[in-house]
């Protein structure tokens, strides 16, 4: 098993790398335009309460989206 998964890197250990790459930057620019909106949005309704409720009545709907996705992936599975 082990000498199957070092022959496997041998002969694509670039794209490996390469799909490793390509997901870390999708993470990093994932959690880089999260903290643009959220950084400066957060201090806006620091102060502002009705607003405030509003905007995290929102981001919790929005953080339902990849809970459903996934429960439908795994209900056609």
């Amino acid at each position: 098993m082990i000498q199957q998964i070092l022959e496997y890197y041998q002969a694509n250990g670039l794209y490996v790398l390469e799909q490793f790459w390509r997901h870390f930057l999708i993470a990093v620019y994932g959690v880089a335009f999260a903290a643009i909106v959220a950084v400066p949005l957060g201090f806006f309704i620091a102060r502002r309460h009705k607003l405030a409720e509003w905007v995290i009545t929102v981001a919790n709907i929005i953080q339902t989206i990849p809970s459903l996705a996934m429960l439908s992936i795994l209900m056609l599975g």
